[in-house]
């Protein structure tokens, strides 16, 4: 049995601003866009498994691509007790995302992806997926944890060419 809880956030400067993010990767299957959804699961899973229910179900685990999806999912934090998986990985050579599997720099200057003290740092050489931790930060944890996790809200993604005024951002909760 699934239940659903609807939140809306109107934060016009980051919905209007999310546009542009999505303009060059869409969550959405269509090339008008109106809203952003993000799928936050209470359910525990290993990275693994919520990667695979993620991709199943609706697109894959989230990739954050600037701050204002950063600033939607930390926006998310009080419902994020501990941890909650991300897109983000380690193939052991590079970080990818995993719905684009696209090279991500750690080295490099991303001031939206906060990180946690001392991270990432694969410790014990077992820490290679990112979860968000807490409130605000980004931490490497081991892929065999069990967490809740993000999953934007669609089963299949488009390029755009051009992207139409956001006129919502919602989150929802899922129990199952």
């Amino acid at each position: 049995v699934q239940c659903f809880l609807f939140v809306i956030f109107s934060f016009t400067s980051l919905v209007l601003s999310l546009c542009s993010l999505l303009s060059a990767v869409s969550p959405c299957d269509s090339t008008s866009l109106d809203h952003y959804l993000c799928v936050f699961s209470l359910r525990r899973k290993t990275w693994t498994e919520a990667q695979s229910y993620c991709r199943e179900h609706f697109t894959d685990l989230v990739t954050i691509y600037n701050s204002n999806i950063n600033q939607l999912l930390f926006s998310m934090s009080p419902r994020i007790h501990d941890w909650a998986w991300t897109g983000l990985y380690n193939d052991r050579y590079s970080w990818k995302w995993s719905m684009e599997g696209n090279l991500f720099d750690v080295g490099s200057t991303h001031e939206f992806l906060i990180w946690a003290n001392s991270q990432p740092d694969c410790a014990y050489a077992k820490e290679y997926c990112v979860a968000l931790q807490g409130q605000t930060q980004m931490n490497d944890r081991p892929c065999g944890d069990s967490y809740p996790f993000l999953c934007p809200e669609c089963k299949h993604c488009k390029i755009l060419s051009s992207c139409k005024t956001l006129m919502f951002v919602v989150l929802y909760v899922v129990h199952f």
